[in-house]
């Protein structure tokens, strides 16, 4: 089995009747590790493009919803037939409602207007029990927190040494990494 070590690329992707009429690609940036730091909105490159139409094209040719496809240095990796959760308000006043209309059987008419984007996640090595936070910065765009507070992070996480806390998502990097470091402060472990 291939080891792919270039860019990762999530994409979303708005398909009706099996034709792409939306896509918004974002680009992880990885620590060592493997987990990412953050991700930040790029434009899709034309040869992704190209094979997304294809595969669609092949494989759910009359599909009408949000999908996500992933890449390795331009490789596929993983196709989901559901959007990223993650960063559904970095798409723009208007996105969800077109979402629903979609799924009711309308054409996409969503104008995307998103030019830019970032997802910093905020990760811990520690385990246990995190309280809950309320956080308001008019800066970022949203918070996430990503555990429950009723379950130790090693019970519901996927990775064994780096556990997810937070995302923030805005359209200005220096103050999504000021909202992590914020939230790094606030989140307390409880056990």
């Amino acid at each position: 089995m291939p080891y792919f070590d270039g860019d990762h690329l999530s994409i979303d992707f708005a398909l009706y009747n099996g034709n792409i009429r939306w896509h918004f690609a974002m680009k992880g940036h990885k620590r060592d590790n493997g987990t990412f730091t953050h991700w930040e909105y790029v434009e899709c490159p034309s040869d992704i493009l190209e094979f997304v139409e294809e595969w669609v094209a092949e494989f759910v040719p009359d599909h009408s919803g949000v999908v996500n496809f992933e890449f390795i240095d331009g490789n596929l990796i993983e196709f989901h037939p559901r959007m990223t959760c993650q960063w559904v308000d970095l798409y723009g006043k208007g996105w969800l409602e077109c979402v629903v209309e979609l799924y009711k059987g309308d054409d996409w008419h969503f104008k995307n207007e998103a030019d830019t984007g970032f997802s910093f996640v905020l990760h811990t090595t520690e385990d246990g029990m995190y309280d809950w936070v309320t956080y308001n910065n008019p800066d970022i765009m949203s918070y996430q927190l990503t555990y429950a507070p009723d379950m130790r992070l090693s019970e519901e996480a996927n990775h064994d040494t780096h556990y997810r806390l937070a995302v923030v998502n805005g359209r200005n990097p220096d103050t999504c990494k000021e909202a992590i470091k914020d939230l790094s402060l606030l989140i307390q472990r409880h056990a």
